[in-house]
């Protein structure tokens, strides 16, 4: 009597690739087409070999060739246990995207190389991945040390968490949320009020205390240049915020505020989408909405291999980003070009000008103004806001000024955000300006006079009470992140 063990039936593999595909599809995320189409083409991959005429001569041979001995077993019940593993780092969906391929491709190599070579490809295959995972955990392992967290950050869902626990009270107890020690609208009879809005920069990514952050800080320096003439500096930054996100709040509740004076900072990376848009996150370069909430989202190593990749291979697409973003006529330069129309419109109807803080990319190495390595787009921003009859101050010059290496601003060895003294460079430069404009004499806000141009050779536009609307244009955003960089982690 044969004791060989019976092949499997063709038809039980059938069904089961049956059952997968009806699976895959119930669970399956639809705001992912790209990746549904991938596992609709490794299904389709595998459910081809099985129609082939061969398939019930040849795949059950390599299933019970697989099976034979106690190897082949033991090799089944390690990829079965990566496989639980892939499902727990990620979800139920994105390991089953992992069976439809590597079970795809075992059934096409068993008509291509035989049942034999199968089984030793196998092997080797499960062997190689369970060393990875083995490295990788212990790579996670070492990636989690104190001593290493300090010099190369957290994943940014562990390091916002981190971080919240650092920040001083200011936001929890500002009745709007905002990142500022004013909160009442009603204005204090005699003190002159200015308004900053922005993202991360202006909010102060990583800045303990609200009182080192540049609209603080602002405060601060025009009290000493002017003690007898007190200045409120009300905060109403959000980070991750862009020129479309800045124009609407200021619009929402920016002018309830009533004030003097308007700063606005802006980043090269305003050109992204506003945060409610649903390309925010793949214009940011971050995971698809299948990994959202797993495990390797807050992986050690993986964020340090992508905080590398950005800073290495990933500088091309960067760049490319940051020129396409604002050529004439796309999408990004139309959203930098429309946000500023808008609040410069609705400063000029209401008689305010408009101050706009552009923070230099703290790149690292020494650079002047002319070197500056987005010198085109700042100027091309520049334009733009001119035409809008805005007046333009570009902070490259206070820090070059400075004469240091620009990455000793950096809050965090690994986070290009600026430090308190980076913050304060920048508070200094606008408080000289403000001071030269005449800030603190009398009326002030609206005394200026504009002397920019308007667009196409039209005369220059000027607020109803003939105050220019001026923008301080605040530098390149954090480019890759590892967080914000800029990474997008880092707005």
């Amino acid at each position: 009597m044969d004791a060989r063990p019976r092949p499997r039936p063709l038809q039980e593999l059938r069904a089961a690739w049956l059952g997968l595909g009806l699976l895959l599809g119930l669970i399956s995320p639809s705001q992912e087409p790209v990746l549904l189409g991938l596992t609709l083409l490794g299904w389709l991959v595998g459910g081809a070999a099985l129609l082939q005429r061969r398939a019930g001569e040849v795949l059950p041979a390599a299933v019970v060739r697989l099976t034979a001995d106690t190897a082949g077993r033991m090799t089944l019940l390690v990829a079965v246990i990566l496989l639980a593993l892939v499902v727990l780092l990620t979800n139920l969906f994105i390991g089953l995207v992992v069976l439809t391929w590597c079970a795809a491709a075992s059934l096409g190599l068993a008509f291509v190389v035989g049942a034999d070579r199968l089984r030793a490809i196998t092997q080797r295959a499960v062997t190689l991945v369970a060393a990875i995972a083995l490295v990788s955990g212990i790579l996670e392992v070492v990636f989690r040390l104190p001593f290493v967290v300090e010099q190369l950050g957290r994943p940014p869902i562990a390091e916002n968490v981190t971080w919240e626990k650092r920040y001083d009270r200011a936001t929890r107890q500002n009745v709007f949320g905002f990142r500022s020690l004013h909160q009442t609208m009603r204005r204090t009879p005699g003190v002159p009020r200015i308004l900053a809005l922005g993202d991360s920069y202006t909010w102060g990514q990583k800045i303990v205390s609200t009182d080192s952050t540049w609209p603080s800080l602002l405060e601060s320096e025009l009290a000493r240049l002017r003690p007898d003439r007190p200045t409120e500096v009300v905060n109403i930054s959000r980070p991750g915020w862009s020129t479309q996100d800045e124009a609407m709040m200021l619009e929402r509740i920016g002018w309830q505020f009533e004030p003097d004076r308007l700063l606005i900072q802006f980043y090269l990376n305003d050109h992204d989408p506003p945060e409610g848009d649903p390309n925010f996150l793949r214009y940011l370069g971050r995971p698809p909405a299948a990994l959202k909430g797993s495990l390797l989202g807050s992986s050690y190593f993986l964020y340090f291999l992508r905080v590398k990749y950005w800073d290495t291979v990933g500088q091309s697409a960067l760049q490319a980003n940051l020129e396409n973003g604002f050529k004439d006529g796309s999408p990004g330069w139309k959203r930098v070009t429309g946000g500023l129309h808008r609040m410069a419109v609705s400063a000029r109807s209401r008689g305010v000008p408009v101050t706009l803080v552009l923070f230099a990319a703290l790149s690292p190495g020494r650079w002047t103004p002319a070197t500056y390595p987005y010198r085109d787009i700042h100027d091309k921003v520049a334009r733009a806001a001119r035409a809008e009859g805005m007046e333009v101050l570009d902070l490259t010059s206070a820090y070059a000024a400075e004469g240091k290496q620009w990455q000793s601003w950096w809050v965090t060895p690994y986070d290009r955000h600026p430090n308190a003294g980076g913050q304060l460079v920048a508070a200094r430069a606008i408080a000289q300006y403000l001071e030269s404009r005449g800030w603190g004499k009398g009326n002030p806000a609206r005394e200026p006079r504009c002397a920019a141009g308007a667009a196409s050779g039209s005369a220059a536009r000027v607020s109803a009470r003939g105050a220019p609307v001026a923008l301080f244009l605040s530098g390149a955003r954090e480019i890759a992140v590892a967080d914000q960089p800029l990474g997008p982690s880092q707005r």
